[in-house]
């Protein structure tokens, strides 16, 4: 007879392997289409890139746990299994992302059904408000900053007159959502994406890039990396946001350089809350 638990851990093992080998042969194809002994770092810049990137995943986890505690409101611990699934979006399709949440989810004491839910309701609130965030500053970027101004202006009045509770049905379960609730998650995620762009932002002053500017960099990086979810057949939306970050005539360096500092990140960051899942697995 199979042994389903040892199985399940098999493949685990098997696929964290496997995000291991993508990830690596990532990074070195990416390293090696930077001219490293060209590049001359300003580190200072550099340092407040990294920990503005580390503010913004930690906005992000803040939200899924808090997504999650609606749900089960002993769920405080979430946040380290937002963390313990970037890894694994470097595997063939971003979808693994999705299973690897659910189950540190799950080991964290979470039910697959529940995180599942929980998931759509993370991705609509860090999409719509990507979007919006990219899509208004965009509107900024290209001197179109009164149309941004009327779109808020017209959210904000739709949100006033919207009920305090409203209902809405996922997978045949109906979810009462609190509106003061939603927007406190929604502003975490606005946030967010603002962090990541001033992040892109510095970076690019880091490496002397001087054709990025901020309204630009924001508006850039929220598309491209809410397009890049979307496309969850690119591992890590490999592709897709650098087709974005070119329309907005990136530099090359700039683009190569994000991805550099985001795949470190997601890899450092994961291990760490890998590690901690594990410790607390067996202290449970």
């Amino acid at each position: 007879m199979i042994n389903k638990k040892l199985t399940l851990k098999l493949v685990s093992s098997l696929l964290t392997l496997a995000a291991i080998y993508f990830g690596f042969r990532y990074f070195i194809s990416v390293v090696s289409s930077l001219k490293l002994e060209n590049i001359s770092f300003n580190y200072a810049f550099l340092l407040i890139s990294v920990l503005l990137f580390v503010g913004f995943y930690i906005l992000l986890s803040i939200h899924w746990k808090r997504v999650c505690m609606a749900f089960d409101d002993k769920q405080d611990k979430q946040y380290l299994s937002f963390f313990a699934s970037q890894p694994y979006k470097y595997l063939p399709t971003s979808l693994f992302t999705f299973s690897f949440r659910a189950k540190y989810s799950k080991e964290l004491g979470m039910s697959l059904k529940k995180s599942s839910i929980a998931q759509l309701v993370e991705n609509f609130n860090m999409l719509s408000t990507g979007v919006g965030v990219g899509s208004l500053f965009y509107l900024a970027y290209t001197g179109r900053a009164f149309i941004a101004m009327i779109l808020v202006g017209l959210l904000f009045a739709v949100l006033y007159f919207s009920p305090d509770i409203f209902n809405v049905n996922v997978k045949e379960r109906k979810l009462s959502v609190d509106k003061t609730e939603q927007l406190m998650n929604m502003g975490l995620t606005t946030i967010a994406w603002v962090l990541s762009g001033l992040s892109f932002y510095i970076l690019g002053k880091a490496l002397g890039v001087e054709n990025i500017g901020l309204v630009e960099a924001i508006a850039s990086n929220a598309l491209a990396y809410t397009m890049g979810i979307f496309a969850f057949f690119a591992p890590g939306g490999i592709g897709v946001r650098e087709w974005i970050f070119n329309i907005f005539n990136t530099a090359n360096i700039a683009i190569l350089s994000w991805r550099i500092l985001t795949f470190i990140m997601d890899i450092l960051l994961g291990i760490f809350a890998i590690v901690r899942i594990g410790n607390a697995k067996k202290k449970g």
